[in-house]
């Protein structure tokens, strides 16, 4: 699965659970669940439990735009890793931190290498890297 499905899995998980609070709310508002539940005295105010509702909206809008936002940032950064990564495979390789654009020749290389047995050993570059 792609990060950016499991971020999008995330946010998806994350509205459900505000729903779930939102609903929760009114089940409590309509049902008269502290009655059923403990046996208390029955209360009714859809006034407050509209005011609720809207207050976990509320709360619900910022924590999913963060959430998305910072999962975004997330896979950006893990980006930075792989390349990092390639880049100190090229410094064991060849001795010295190559630029970027030799990282991305090496890359392709090793990728196109990996299907032929034995290829990797032998890559080289143009001679500028």
């Amino acid at each position: 699965m792609s990060q950016e499905r499991v971020i999008h899995h995330l946010v998806v998980y994350e509205c459900i659970g505000f729903a779930l609070l939102i609903m929760l709310r009114w089940l409590n508002e309509l049902a008269i669940l502290p009655t059923v539940i403990f046996g208390v005295p029955a209360r009714s105010n859809p006034h407050e439990a509209l005011m609720e509702s809207g207050a976990i909206i509320i709360a619900a809008i910022p924590t999913v735009i963060l959430t998305r936002r910072l999962g975004k940032r997330l896979v950006y950064l893990e980006k930075f890793l792989r390349l990092a990564e390639l880049m100190q495979l090229s410094f064991r390789q060849i001795g010295y931190w190559p630029s970027i654009s030799c990282i991305e020749l090496r890359r392709f290389e090793l990728h196109e290498s990996a299907s032929v047995p034995g290829a990797a050993e032998s890559i080289s570059t143009d001679g500028g890297c």
